[in-house]
């Protein structure tokens, strides 16, 4: 069985403050994206595709460098136009897992 998953990251975190949205702050060491890409990683989802808005494309790359599978499209004005965009992005898969870059 083939597993994909989608990381939906396309949010501003303006609500919490700082100069990053949440999902790239550091949480226990490492950046809060990090632990839900990682949490598919390590249930062997073979493809992760995040929805990120572009000008955070840099931040999305460094939180989650080094982790094999991943690939980056551009979110959509809404987190449903986000999840359109991964999905069209993602390649054959049996199942496809969505999730919330902000809550590891």
């Amino acid at each position: 069985m083939k597993l994909a998953a989608i990381i939906v990251a396309g949010g501003r975190g303006e609500r919490v403050g700082g100069e990053i949205p949440k999902q790239y702050k550091i949480l226990l060491g490492r950046p809060v994206i990090a632990w839900s890409v990682l949490a598919f990683a390590e249930a062997g989802a073979a493809e992760i595709v995040i929805a990120c808005v572009p000008e955070h494309a840099e931040l999305c790359r460094d939180a989650t460098s080094g982790i094999a599978g991943v690939r980056l499209v551009d979110g959509g004005v809404t987190r449903t136009a986000s999840v359109r965009a991964a999905l069209a992005a993602v390649g054959d898969a049996d199942a496809i897992l969505i999730h919330d870059a902000a809550r590891p």
